[in-house]
């Protein structure tokens, strides 16, 4: 029978050598688990999981240290003390290391939904192609924190719901795939609208024949928020603090001068209402905010850890984050999105003589040996004259991120979030496509 986070907490808290720590403070974060996947109707896999990780920072004698587990037996958590003092034994004294000060949140989270639908909608779907694949994941996560030095805890519990739908087809002998993810704080309510939805685009790509753009011929693009958020999760690390203390950032030197057009602007919201990654605190304890990071295509801000921010005279912006997927905590985004325009998504069009819209991405690959050039493939329509002309298959394209979206002359009003990334639909004045 695994240890509940408040058992784990009160044998931590009474380890007798934690009583000679200048002062200390752990986290315990439970990751319950559910995975069922489908193969064009019938189950092909099932999966529980109860995880738990823990992690604990100390001071003695000035000296940081620090450890971490997911095993949670009584022996593992005195190992996991022993480590931490063995951590701060082998320091030196370190003038930027603080524990912040903790606030009690003023709202908790809404509470979640529970209901969990993970029925296959497969024989409900029509005109499928040779594979549909569905994969239903729910996580039910409970982080709770404590320190010496403070009278009370810290804790919250937050549900997520996702679903994974990918394509197969060899129609025509020309391999086809399409890949799709959701994800929602709560039940995935509207999934077989979505499923349906992204069905019928899928069988005009099927049909379309591949379109190959001989050298790398440039013409007005549009990218719908799918394509937006799939790189926008490839730009995320760049925006942390410590890759750009250290100048591992492309964005290292780059803080108050312009890295993309003035139509973007770049947000970070841990606060953001429904936000799949939004939650009340990260894992110190810090606030979660709403950060501004590019301002109309100025960069003005990164986001920060107690400790970064300490080095910079500053205050965290509270992203010290660990996600289910990630053994070990970081400085990561919780909500990162463009903020939306004006326009929607059919004035955009309209806005093209000649171009294409580019609806969907099969993969997002960086470049070899560089830090800002990416590989994109997917599918699309082109643009005749202001309207959806004909699908096109297999698009491709190979761009400089901090170039081209200095290309973005308008951004459409149709913010949408795909996982923990969303933007609205970009336009591009040129876009280079074709090998």
């Amino acid at each position: 029978m695994p240890l509940s986070p408040e058992e784990i907490i009160d044998q931590i808290r009474h380890n007798p050598k934690l009583i000679i720590a200048d002062d200390f403070e752990f986290s315990v974060q439970q990751c319950r688990s559910q995975t069922v996947k489908y193969r064009n109707g019938d189950e092909s896999g099932r999966a529980f999981e109860d995880q738990i990780w823990i992690g604990l920072r100390l001071v003695h004698r000035k000296r940081p240290g620090r450890s971490s587990t997911f095993l949670h037996e009584p022996e593992s958590l005195l190992n996991l003390v022993d480590d931490a003092f063995e951590s701060a034994k082998n320091a030196s004294p370190d003038p930027w290391f603080r524990f912040p000060i903790w606030k009690k949140p003023k709202e908790a989270l809404p509470k979640s939904n529970n209901e969990w639908s993970s029925e296959s909608l497969y024989a409900g779907l029509s005109g499928v192609p040779d594979v549909v694949e569905e994969v239903y994941e729910q996580w039910a996560i409970r982080t709770v924190l404590a320190r010496k030095s403070e009278r009370f805890q810290l804790s919250y519990q937050k549900d997520v719901q996702a679903l994974h739908f990918s394509l197969f087809s060899s129609e025509g002998g020309i391999p086809w795939r399409r890949n799709e993810d959701r994800a929602a704080s709560g039940p995935l309510n509207n999934r077989e609208d979505w499923m349906i939805q992204i069905l019928n685009e899928s069988s005009r790509f099927r049909q379309a024949a591949p379109r190959n753009f001989k050298g790398r011929h440039s013409v007005p693009v549009i990218w719908s928020p799918s394509v937006v958020s799939a790189v926008l999760k490839r730009m995320a690390p760049w925006f942390a603090a410590d890759a750009v203390q250290h100048g591992r950032s492309p964005l290292a030197s780059l803080k108050t001068k312009p890295i993309f057009a003035k139509a973007l602007t770049l947000l970070d919201d841990g606060t953001y209402p429904g936000g799949v990654q939004s939650v009340p605190f990260d894992l110190e304890g810090s606030p979660t905010q709403r950060t501004l990071l590019v301002d109309k295509g100025t960069l003005v801000d990164f986001l920060y850890d107690a400790y970064t921010a300490t080095r910079e005279n500053r205050i965290s912006t509270g992203n010290l984050m660990k996600f289910p997927q990630r053994p070990t905590p970081g400085i990561l985004p919780t909500n990162l999105f463009f903020a939306p325009g004006e326009l929607n998504a059919r004035d955009l069009v309209a806005m093209v003589d000649e171009g294409v819209l580019w609806t969907s991405v099969d993969s997002v690959e960086t470049a070899p040996g560089t830090e800002t050039r990416v590989i994109l493939q997917g599918n699309g329509w082109s643009i005749v004259q202001g309207k959806l002309h004909e699908p096109l298959s297999q698009l491709y394209a190979e761009v400089d991120l901090l170039d081209v979206l200095r290309q973005v002359t308008h951004c459409g009003n149709d913010l949408n979030f795909y996982g923990g990334y969303g933007s609205p639909s970009i336009l591009f004045e040129k876009l280079p496509l074709g090998i």
